[in-house]
């Protein structure tokens, strides 16, 4: 039986540990990491497919039945060949060997046959590539929304240290109980995407927090997921959702509720059910679009209601939760979930403006990484007490609440914010680090090849970590009416506004240009000062 070290298609301890890194590591860590070189266009390929090769892509032309005469020994040696070849050939491995090949051909230089496990260090240096440019993509545009908006020093650095601190491909606990990673969910946040449920209701338990911590003794109130909306809407009034939360309102258990419901696919609102007064509240930043489609809303989630609560005649307040109007392409989910916000949490919950829209998503994402971190450092800190009899419960319980703030503007209390997460967290990473330790060095720590120049690799940064801090509310501003149409992923808006005119093509030609090594530099001034 062969030993898995001796398959020749299985990547080396080393190599796996520079490809395959821990999931829960932050974005500060994560860039810092050394990479492969990625794919040209100008570098004409050895292997050329051939033109009707497009849908089937040809694997055998890429290995060889002779025996490799290069061996790279970093992930910076290994350069990687078009996106196509990385993804498809670690599935023909099996194939080409049961033909006799020992080697994978180098994707630019003739002559020169790697191992076969070069062709799964493909598929896995391309993933890290394309998390590494989804993360720099994200890291660019809140330099450049700072910049456009005029943040405050202070809330730069805030949101600035949650993305350091971000997991770069893990879930945080307090966030859908951890199965929801950053990178693909709330994530979304620091970009000019159309908002998915995913995201939502992540921020949805970011309001159910925030509810909590504020302790009223009013009416209960309940908040539920996008799943309640979807339910309603598509008449499963029978789904154990529908049923969970119509049991909660006919029992007395709570008063009020509130949800966010997709409007044909394109178009976030809120959604508000007020038992003592009878009352179903609409918020809505784009009315236009909807006029249509909210009478058929509104008879489902009668009907729903009826089903629970028989005998009650339900008024309609169609802007009875507060929001601003939007003037772009893709602000609906977060004025959605800020209308909420700002109902169940008056004067403390931040109100969106069409002004402000990049500082609400940045708000947002950094409350989602502070709230989601919060649950495991509480439970910690609840251990923590328990073993110490003479500690002081509040003490600890402030200590690894992750609620500190940063009061005021001043750039110093932002990096004095920075500098005591990254001490904070100095043991935790330290930890990480050991795992990979004694036959399994850290390879991003490695000097490559004098071949290997020729590309340049990330500066290592410090890490930062992310704790919730106030930051100044913006303060809401009227904004005009626009009419819209609406087709395909959410509606186009006609907008006076230079920051909502442009789109995501020009954003990134933009970040090119200002932004070229995509480096968290910025991340290690705040941190050095």
């Amino acid at each position: 039986m062969t030993h898995p070290e001796d398959d020749p298609s299985v990547l080396p301890k080393k190599i796996r540990a520079a490809l395959l890194p821990p999931a829960d590591l932050s974005v500060a860590e994560f860039l810092s990491l050394a990479k492969p070189k990625p794919f040209h266009l100008k570098t004409p390929p050895v292997i050329r497919q051939q033109k009707d090769s497009q849908k089937a892509f040809n694997t055998s032309l890429w290995f060889s039945s002779q025996v490799p005469n290069e061996i790279p020994g970093y992930v910076t040696q290994l350069t990687l060949p078009e996106p196509r070849a990385c993804v498809h050939l670690p599935g023909g491995i099996t194939t080409a060997v049961e033909q006799g090949c020992n080697s994978v051909v180098h994707p630019y230089r003739h002559g020169i046959r790697w191992p076969l496990w070069v062709a799964r260090a493909y598929c896995s240096g391309y993933e890290v590539l394309k998390k590494a440019e989804s993360w720099n993509t994200r890291l660019d545009w809140l330099e450049l929304s700072a910049e456009r908006e005029a943040w405050s020093p202070s809330a730069t650095a805030t949101f600035r240290a949650a993305l350091a601190a971000c997991p770069y491909n893990a879930g945080l606990p307090g966030l859908q109980r951890g199965a929801a990673a950053a990178e693909s969910t709330f994530g979304e946040l620091l970009s000019r995407r159309w908002l998915s449920c995913d995201t939502l209701n992540c921020m949805l338990d970011v309001l159910r927090y925030d509810y909590q911590q504020l302790g009223t003794h009013g009416p209960a109130e309940g908040i539920a997921s996008t799943y309640l909306g979807q339910t309603i809407l598509n008449g499963t009034l029978n789904s154990n959702t529908a049923q969970s939360w119509g049991r909660k309102l006919s029992s007395n258990a709570i008063r009020r509720l509130f949800f966010p419901v997709n409007v044909d696919e394109a178009h976030w609102i809120a959604v508000g059910v007020d038992v003592d007064t009878c009352t179903i509240s609409i918020g809505d930043s784009l009315p236009t679009f909807t006029a249509d489609h909210v009478p058929s809303i509104l008879q489902h989630i009668k009907a729903w209601l009826e089903a629970h609560l028989p005998n009650i005649s339900w008024r309609i307040n169609l802007t009875g939760l507060t929001v601003a109007l939007q003037r772009d392409k893709s602000s609906c989910g977060v004025t959605a979930v800020n209308a909420i916000h700002v109902a169940l949490c008056p004067g403390v919950a931040p109100r969106w403006s069409s002004e402000r829209s990049r500082w609400m998503r940045a708000y947002y994402f950094e409350r989602c990484v502070s709230v989601g971190k919060s649950h495991a450092q509480s439970a910690a800190a609840a251990t923590h007490a328990d073993a110490c009899e003479n500690a002081d419960d509040g003490t600890v319980q402030a200590a690894f609440a992750g609620s500190g703030s940063v009061k005021g503007d001043s750039p110093d209390e932002a990096v004095g914010l920075a500098r005591g997460v990254i001490e904070a967290e100095a043991e935790r990473r330290e930890e990480l680090y050991r795992r990979v330790e004694e036959g399994e060095e850290a390879l991003w720590n490695a000097e490559p090849d004098s071949e290997t120049q020729d590309h340049e690799e990330p500066t290592p940064r410090a890490e930062n970590g992310g704790q919730r801090s106030e930051v100044p509310d913006p303060e809401m501003q009227k904004a005009s009416k626009s009419k819209s149409k609406s087709k395909g992923a959410e509606t186009e808006h006609e907008s006076s506004s230079e920051t909502d005119d442009v789109d995501e093509k020009d954003l990134m030609r933009e970040v090119s240009t200002r932004f070229p090594k995509r480096q968290l530099s910025l991340l290690w001034d705040i941190t050095t000062q």
